[in-house]
C-alpha cells in the first residue's frame, strides 16, 4: 500500500474525555464513559421503543450539521491555547461526518468560531486550499501541499445516524450495542520528505552543522504520522504492510466496535498477523478507543492518532511506536502508523 508521510507539529481536539492527547490516551486507558439515554433519539428493539444510549460530549442539543461546526471550533480553541502560530499557505484536510453539509460548513465553522470570538482563526483557514477527505486515496491529493491543517469532525447524535444503525444501537434493554458518540480534532502536519531525511542525517552523522541548520531534519523532534492510501474490507485479511506490525511490541489502536463479534475479528486479526498464544495477544498494550468515546464515525482516526500521541510521549513508554487500525464500515479498515518524536507533541 502507499502511504503519505508527516511530522505533527501540534494537535488538540474537543470529546467528552478531554482535548490533549494525554487527557486522550487517560480516557481510553481508564476505559471509562459518559455514557447517558437519549429519550429524543429512541430505537425500536425487538418491538419495543426505547431510548438510545450515547455518548455526548455536552448537553447541548444542536442540528446535526451545527453540532459539529461547534465541536470543530471548539476544538481550534483548544488548539489555539498550545499553538500561537498557524500555517498561512498550505491545505486545510477536511474530514467530514455524513450529516455535514460540505458546501456550507466553512461558513457554520466561521459564524461557530465568532460566537468564541477567534474569527482570526476563521480567516486564517480560509486562506487554505480545502482538501475534502473521505477516502484513504485522497491523502494523495495533499501530497503538493507542505503544510495541512487535518480537521475531522462527526457526531452520530442525530436522527439519521440513529436509523442506520438502530439494529445495532446499545439502548436502555441492550447496552452492549454501538454507542453513537461525536468528536473533533485538529491536527498541523507539515510534510515528511524521507530521500531529504536521510541525506540531513547524513550530514548530522558527518559533523555538517551547518547542512543539518538549514534541512528539515531539525524536524526529527517531532512525532512522525504515516497514513495508509488504500483500505482493506475484512479484517482478517492480511497485506504486505501488515508484516511491519509487531503487536506483542507496538501498541496497538483501533476504533474497532466493541461488539463481540468484531472484538473477535480483531483478535484473529491480531493472531493471523504473529502467531502467539491468545493469553499473550489480550494482554498486550491494545486500545479500544470505541469502549472510552462510542463510534465517533469519520473522526476516529484523529482521534487514534492523539491516544497514541499520548502514550508515546510518555516517559514510561516502553514502545516507540504505534499503529491504528481505523473501521469505516463499509469502506472497510484503514492503517496509520505513529512514530515517536524527541519532544513531546504540543
Amino acid at each position: 500500500m502507499s502511504a503519505s508521510h508527516w511530522y505533527i507539529k501540534a494537535a488538540s481536539a474537543c470529546t467528552g474525555q478531554g482535548v490533549t492527547p494525554a487527557q486522550i490516551y487517560a480516557g481510553v486507558q481508564t476505559t471509562s464513559s459518559r455514557v447517558v439515554p437519549c429519550s429524543s433519539l429512541t430505537v425500536n428493539f425487538e418491538g419495543v421503543v426505547t431510548s438510545s444510549l450515547v455518548c455526548p460530549v455536552n448537553d447541548d442539543v444542536i442540528e446535526p450539521g451545527s453540532r459539529c461546526a461547534v465541536l470543530a471550533a471548539q476544538a481550534l480553541s483548544e488548539f489555539a491555547k498550545t499553538c500561537d502560530v498557524m500555517p498561512m499557505e498550505g491545505a486545510i484536510a477536511l474530514q467530514l461526518g455524513s450529516t455535514v453539509q460540505h458546501d456550507t460548513f466553512m461558513e457554520d465553522l466561521n459564524n461557530a468560531l465568532f460566537q468564541l470570538g477567534l474569527q482570526d482563526i476563521g480567516n486564517r483557514l480560509d486562506s487554505l486550499e480545502k482538501v475534502f477527505i473521505s477516502q484513504p486515496e485522497d491523502w494523495s491529493k495533499l501530497e503538493a501541499f507542505e503544510e495541512v491543517i487535518w480537521l475531522s469532525v462527526d457526531s452520530l447524535l442525530n436522527r439519521t445516524s440513529i436509523d442506520v444503525l438502530e439494529d445495532h444501537i446499545a439502548n436502555e434493554i441492550y447496552p452492549e450495542g454501538i454507542v453513537p458518540g461525536e468528536a473533533s480534532a485538529i491536527l498541523w502536519l507539515s510534510k515528511f520528505n524521507e530521500s531529504m531525511y536521510n541525506i540531513d542525517k547524513a550530514n548530522m552523522d558527518n559533523n555538517q552543522e551547518e547542512s543539518y541548520k538549514n534541512r528539515s531534519y531539525i524536524d526529527e523532534r517531532f512525532a512522525r504520522l504515516r497514513v495508509y492510501q488504500s483500505s482493506w474490507r475484512r479484517l482478517e485479511e492480511l497485506h504486505s504492510d501488515h508484516a511491519e506490525i509487531e503487536p506483542l511490541q507496538h501498541l496497538m489502536v483501533n476504533s474497532v466496535s466493541a461488539l463481540p463479534k468484531q472484538q473477535s475479528a480483531w483478535y484473529q486479526w491480531i493472531g493471523r498477523l504473529k502467531l502467539t498464544d491468545t493469553q499473550a495477544i489480550e494482554q498486550a498494550p491494545h486500545l479500544w478507543l470505541a469502549r472510552s468515546f462510542g463510534y465517533v464515525g469519520v473522526a476516529s482516526a484523529s482521534i487514534g492518532v492523539l491516544c497514541a500521541l499520548g502514550y508515546l510521549t510518555l516517559s514510561l513508554a516502553t514502545t516507540t511506536s504505534a499503529w491504528l487500525v481505523d473501521a469505516q464500515l463499509p469502506q472497510g479498515y484503514h492503517l496509520y502508523k505513529i512514530e515517536q518524536g524527541k519532544q513531546d507533541v504540543e
